[in-house]
C-alpha cells in the first residue's frame, strides 16, 4: 500500500477488498492501524498454525517464534487469541500430553525441568505432574537398560544415571532394591 506514493506497508489481497482499498481513498490513520494489523495477524496466524501442526507448543514458544518473525506485540496478541479460540495455544493440554508422552521415558524432575524450559504455565505443568505416582517400575526399565548396555556396571553410577534421568530418590532407591533382588546383586558392605 502506497499513501502519498510512498509505501507505507504490504497488505494480503482479502484484506485491500475487504476494506475496498483502491488508488484515490482515502483514509485515516486508525483505519490504516486497523487494516494494517488485520493483514499482518492474518499472515502471522497462518504461520503459527503451520508451526504448531509439527507438534503442539506452549504459547511461549509461539511467541518467541512470532516474535523471532518480527511481529509486533498488537499482532502478537491477537494471533494468540485467535489460537486460544481454536484450541491451538493451551498450556494446560500441553503439560497433560506432554507428561503423558514422557511419563514412561524420564522422571518427573526432569520432565518438570523440560515443561519449563519450554516455557510451559507453571501451574499447568505442576497440575499434570500430579498425574504421575510413583516412577519405581520406570525407573526399573531405565536401569535394566543401562545394565543391558553396561555389562560391568557399578551401582553408585546406576543411581547416578537414573537420578540424571530425573527419577526422584525414592522410585531409584526402590528401582536398586529390586535391581538387586532381580540380578541377585549385594552391596560390598553387605560382605
Amino acid at each position: 500500500m502506497y499513501l502519498d506514493g510512498v509505501f507505507v506497508c504490504g497488505l494480503e489481497a482479502l484484506t485491500a477488498v475487504k476494506y475496498r482499498l483502491q488508488p484515490g481513498v482515502e483514509i485515516s490513520e486508525d483505519e490504516l492501524s486497523a487494516i494494517q494489523l488485520e493483514s499482518e495477524s492474518g499472515t502471522a496466524f497462518e504461520k503459527a498454525v503451520k508451526f504448531v501442526s509439527i507438534r503442539l507448543r506452549t504459547e511461549s514458544e509461539i511467541k518467541k517464534f512470532l516474535r523471532e518473525k518480527g511481529y509486533t506485540y498488537n499482532v502478537l496478541s491477537a494471533v494468540l487469541q485467535k489460537l486460544r479460540e481454536y484450541g491451538l495455544c493451551d498450556d494446560r493440554k500441553f503439560c497433560f500430553e506432554y507428561v503423558a508422552a514422557y511419563r514412561t521415558k524420564a522422571g518427573v524432575n526432569k520432565i518438570r525441568a523440560e515443561l519449563k524450559r519450554l516455557g510451559a504455565d507453571s501451574t499447568a505443568a505442576e497440575e499434570a505432574l500430579e498425574e504421575i505416582d510413583s516412577q519405581a517400575d520406570a525407573a526399573f526399565a531405565a536401569a535394566e537398560k543401562y545394565i543391558r548396555t553396561h555389562r560391568d556396571f557399578v551401582m553408585a553410577k546406576l543411581k547416578h544415571h537414573l537420578y540424571a534421568r530425573g527419577f526422584s530418590y525414592s522410585d531409584i532407591d526402590a528401582a536398586l532394591e529390586r535391581v538387586k533382588e532381580e540380578y541377585s546383586l549385594y552391596d560390598e558392605e553387605e560382605f
